[in-house]
């Protein structure tokens, strides 16, 4: 895969992170550890700069972000919390929710019933181990080179294909040279008929 050969760089996700304030603390070591793999992250509401409307502010951070990780607890499906607007917003922004929408299970109580209908389309990630290794993994497998690399990849290939073809195609040489003929003759290989008693006129 061209994914594996190129630098992080041509793959690098920007992910937004929903939580809880209650799980703030794994957000961060979240954060860092996708930050560490080369992705862009926004986790931290209050880096937001001040003025402006808030839901719109954080509408176009969505809107901008390849990737939405939601960590689901019971907080951050309380009503009145700040995620559900998050989860709303990542709705509009994917309406399909596969391979963009990644729902964390931090609270192993809650049922699949409870939770809300578009988490219910995509399969949850259910911790077994070190939470940020296994999410950032799971963030990780779902990497593809962005549209402008292709496209710059494309222009590459291009360029070198013409530059093989220049150098294939065969030059002209420098000097030309010709050589003249030993002997120009333009009279006849046989002897036209004897009008008038010419005889040999003919030869001179």
């Amino acid at each position: 895969m061209l994914e594996g050969l190129l630098p992080g760089a041509c793959s690098r996700l920007r992910i937004f992170l929903s939580y809880a304030s209650e799980h703030r603390r794994l957000a961060e070591e979240l954060a860092q550890t996708l930050k560490n793999s080369g992705h862009e992250v926004f986790f931290d509401k209050d880096s937001l700069a001040a003025g402006g409307d808030y839901n719109d502010r954080i509408r176009a951070e969505i809107r901008s972000s390849d990737r939405f990780v939601f960590l689901v607890s019971r907080s951050s499906l309380m009503d009145g919390r700040f995620t559900l607007s998050e989860l709303q917003f990542a709705k509009e922004r994917w309406p399909a929710p596969s391979g963009r929408v990644f729902p964390v299970m931090l609270d192993k109580t809650i049922m699949p019933e409870e939770l809300p209908v578009y988490l219910c389309s995509v399969q949850a990630l259910s911790i077994k181990g070190n939470a940020t290794a296994e999410i950032a993994h799971e963030i990780d497998k779902t990497r593809s080179l962005r549209t402008g690399v292709l496209a710059g990849l494309g222009v590459v290939v291009l360029a070198i294909a013409a530059a093989g073809v220049a150098l294939a195609w065969p030059k002209p040489s420098a000097e030309v040279a010709f050589s003249p003929p030993a002997r120009i003759d333009f009279r006849p290989l046989v002897a036209p008929p004897d009008f008038g008693g010419q005889g040999d006129a003919w030869l001179k």
